[in-house]
C-alpha cells in the first residue's frame, strides 16, 4: 500500500513540475483575485490537501511577504524555511523593501499562493508557492525581462 501511495505522489509531483514548465499561472475568475499588497498583510498558512497528506495535522507554511526588511519567506516549524534572494548584474537584493515594486498576493488557496513583484525595474516576476504533499513544496518563478534595451545576468539564490 505504501509503494502505491509513493508512486502516486511521484507521478503527481512530476505532473506538477511539467505544469510549472508551461509558464505563468493565470487567475481568470475575478472572484479568486485577492490583490493583497504589503500594507494589507495576509496571515494564513499553506498545507497539502488531505488526499496528498500523510498526517492529519500536517506541516504548514506561513508566508511573510509584507516585511520590508526581509525577503519573501515561507517558514514551517518542522520543515524549515524557503526564501528567494535576487542577484542581477552583481547587485543583490535580500529585502522586499529594496524591490522596485514590492510583492502583492494575486491569489491565495489552502495549498498555494501566487505573488507578483518587480525586484528590479523591468524584471517582472510571478512567484507560485505550492505545498504538494507532506514532504514536497515548490516555488516556481515566471520571469519576464520587460526592459528590452539591457541584457541582464539574473541569479536566484
Amino acid at each position: 500500500m505504501t509503494d502505491i501511495r509513493l508512486l502516486r505522489n511521484m507521478v503527481g509531483f512530476t505532473c506538477l513540475l511539467a505544469m510549472c514548465a508551461v509558464g505563468q499561472v493565470k487567475v481568470r475568475d475575478p472572484y479568486l483575485r485577492l490583490d493583497a499588497k504589503p500594507d494589507d498583510p495576509l496571515f494564513t498558512t499553506y498545507a497539502a490537501a488531505m488526499e496528498r497528506s500523510r498526517f492529519f495535522a500536517d506541516k504548514a507554511y506561513f508566508m511573510e511577504y509584507f516585511s520590508a526588511e526581509k525577503p519573501i519567506l515561507y517558514s514551517s516549524q518542522y520543515a524549515g524555511d524557503f526564501t528567494v534572494i535576487w542577484k542581477v548584474n552583481n547587485v543583490v537584493l535580500d529585502r522586499t523593501g529594496e524591490y522596485f515594486r514590492r510583492p502583492r498576493v494575486v491569489a491565495s488557496f489552502p495549498d498555494m499562493a501566487i505573488l507578483e513583484y518587480e525586484p528590479f525595474q523591468g524584471l517582472m516576476v510571478q512567484e507560485t508557492f505550492l505545498v504538494y504533499s507532506s514532504g514536497s513544496a515548490i516555488i516556481h518563478h515566471h520571469i519576464e525581462n520587460g526592459d528590452r534595451r539591457r541584457s541582464r545576468s539574473c541569479s536566484i539564490l
